[in-house]
């Protein structure tokens, strides 16, 4: 028995009568380019192998890292960035009526992004945009990590010339050399441009990178920096060194040394300080005027940074502040040494428990890396610590001491 026909009209289209052309195809797209070229032998299907084959081994060349992405962004949002960015800082000729952006893939647990291209120049002219901000992040745009710049062609063509004059870019890359600065002690909430509106009171910066939690996008309570002027350097060494702000006090010293270098007065630094004296740095989250980040002069704590420990309710555990640097506590070794150290000075006053030097590495929260932790034997023990150690220094940092909860710290809800 044969097969019937089917009634189902074909979805084939009607081909010309001999002799005529096919049509035009039209509608695919607007990258795609209209004028298509064919292989040496005269093949469609090999000339568009080849294209294809083309634009997968410029690909690696055509992408850019986008890290410090808040984690709730979405793939067409930080696509429409660039867009806006590019679109506005180069020639409409350049472009010609494209898209510049191909495509855009977002790891939101590590709080980064791929940005797709359409050229390799395109790109190259993107990674001046490296420390731009958006939504009040620095992001940090780079190559990845993959690519290769051996395998980039030769023939390319001028790279464009995109206008950042007003973006207000400062690169998150700081190299490594005698201007360097680390910026220790900062509150783990404070955000970058509140960071950088204090730097900068000593004069432009030419780069600057906040320490972050790749996980969580948190900051990690110290960054570098480096002024457009070396001569600021010294400036703002002096006038930021031990600088309060909130319950802690900054260290500011040469990144490539382990002591702060001890400068003479310069009435630069004392104009500095002038712009910034009063200067309110709010906490986003809480609207109470007691969180003002800076509140009074450089030379002494703020009222609102160290309160009064006899006001307080005595409890077996004392929380430490400013007493580690979070840089120097990621080494093992340094660590214990640290922990050794508190032990033995709190136990002239008494029976220690445990002592704790919270890590994120090992699994605490960022908000208490930087404070220690020291649970004692009985109340009494406690109080004789936090008479001794009130306005005691450790490392050259004046140390902050405050009752903690006994069950927050039982149950190691540390901030």
């Amino acid at each position: 028995m044969g097969f019937k026909k089917k009634n189902k009209p074909s979805n084939f289209d009607v081909r010309p009568p001999d002799g005529q052309p096919l049509p035009p195809i039209v509608g695919l797209g607007s990258n795609l380019n209209p004028v298509i070229k064919l292989g040496p032998d005269g093949s469609l299907a090999n000339a568009l192998a080849g294209q294809n084959a083309n634009s997968q081994i410029t690909r690696h060349a055509r992408r850019l890292y986008v890290g410090g992405i808040p984690p709730t962004l979405s793939e067409a949002e930080i696509g429409e960035f660039f867009r806006n960015i590019i679109t506005q800082s180069v020639s409409p000729e350049y472009l010609e009526r494209k898209d510049p952006i191909s495509s855009v893939f977002i790891n939101r647990e590590k709080c980064f992004a791929f940005v797709e291209l359409i050229s390799i120049e395109l790109t190259s002219a993107c990674c001046r945009l490296d420390g731009v901000s958006y939504k009040g992040n620095l992001l940090r745009i780079r190559r990845p990590n993959d690519f290769q710049p051996d395998k980039v062609p030769h023939d390319l063509g001028p790279i464009p010339v995109l206008d950042i004059s007003g973006l207000g870019v400062v690169s998150t890359t700081v190299a490594d050399g005698p201007n360097k600065l680390f910026v220790g002690g900062l509150p783990n909430d404070l955000g970058e441009e509140d960071i950088k509106q204090l730097l900068t009171a000593f004069g432009p910066l030419k780069s600057f990178h906040l320490v972050k939690d790749p996980h969580h996008n948190l900051s990690k309570g110290y960054a570098f920096c480096e002024f457009a002027n070396p001569e600021n350097t010294a400036v703002a060494i002096e006038g930021l060194n031990t600088f309060p702000i909130r319950d802690r006090f900054l260290t500011v010293k040469l990144a490539s040394q382990n002591v702060t270098p001890t400068l003479p007065s310069t009435p630069a630094a004392q104009a500095a300080l002038a712009n910034i004296h009063g200067a309110k740095y709010n906490n986003h989250n809480n609207n109470n005027n007691n969180n003002n980040l800076i509140t009074n002069s450089y030379y002494g704590p703020s009222s609102s940074s160290s309160s009064d420990i006899s006001n307080q309710t005595p409890t077996r555990v004392l929380i430490l502040k400013n007493l580690v640097d979070t840089v120097e506590i990621q080494d093992d070794n340094e660590h214990y040494d640290i922990q050794d150290d508190v032990k033995t000075e709190c136990s002239q006053h008494g029976v220690v428990r445990t002592v704790v030097i919270p890590r994120i590495k090992d699994g605490f929260p960022s908000s208490s890396e930087g404070s220690v932790f020291v649970e004692f034997g009985d109340v009494d023990s406690a109080m004789r610590a936090a008479q001794s150690l009130k306005g005691r220094k450790f490392a050259d940092r004046l140390v902050i001491v405050n009752y903690y909860d006994e069950i927050k710290f039982s149950n190691r809800a540390l901030v």
